[in-house]
């Protein structure tokens, strides 16, 4: 489709010298064109076919991401329940000693609601301590160490309490990252030697 006028053909390509090209000439062009838009417009359905696939994919995946994190959140709440549930207070420790989460017993243990972000290291009297500290630098060596130990704790009132301690090392690619502690109360033990 030649604009004889502007020498332009549909699409604004300038042909110079329009009269010494032939009819021929003009015709291939005008084919070659055609064939060009064609494949334009088939490509571009294809690419609106294959954006609506992905649109349908994406609100499906969307969906199982949606029931997967209700299904986390609701294991959660679960974990939540059974770990507030039990009679142990139970702590989860960074490799440093730093509490990064503890159930409600824990709270009670200590006396504080505030632990997580706080060193496990304060809680613990200076032989307690000294115990604790030599424990985790022989993990971090990767010696075993066992399980079971008792540490002495100052509670909020400023006395100490005895508590059983079972604690397991959090690994992650074979490096140990953390510590769980278990700790039961030892008081009706105690009284039961007494």
């Amino acid at each position: 489709h030649m604009d004889r006028r502007t020498n332009t053909i549909t699409g604004g390509l300038s042909i110079p010298n329009t009269r010494q090209i032939g009819k021929n000439e003009l015709l291939r062009f005008t084919a070659f064109f055609e064939q060009m838009r064609s494949l334009i417009d088939s490509q571009q359905n294809t690419l609106q076919q294959r954006e609506a696939a992905l649109h349908i994919r994406n609100i499906d995946l969307e969906g199982q991401v949606e029931r997967r994190v209700q299904a986390c959140l609701s294991c959660e709440e679960r974990f939540q329940l059974v770990v507030n549930a039990v009679n142990d207070a139970i702590i989860y420790l960074d490799i440093e000693g730093t509490i990064q989460w503890c159930n409600d017993k824990a709270k009670a243990l200590t006396g504080r609601g505030d632990l997580v972000g706080r060193s496990f290291w304060t809680f613990l009297t200076p032989e307690s301590l000294a115990t604790a500290q030599g424990r985790l630098a022989a993990v971090k060596r990767g010696d075993t160490v066992p399980s079971l130990v008792e540490f002495e704790f100052i509670q909020r009132t400023g006395g100490p309490v005895r508590r059983e301690a079972n604690i397991a090392s959090v690994q992650e690619q074979g490096k140990v990252v953390g510590r769980v502690l278990v700790l039961r109360d030892l008081t009706e033990r105690q009284r039961q030697h007494s």
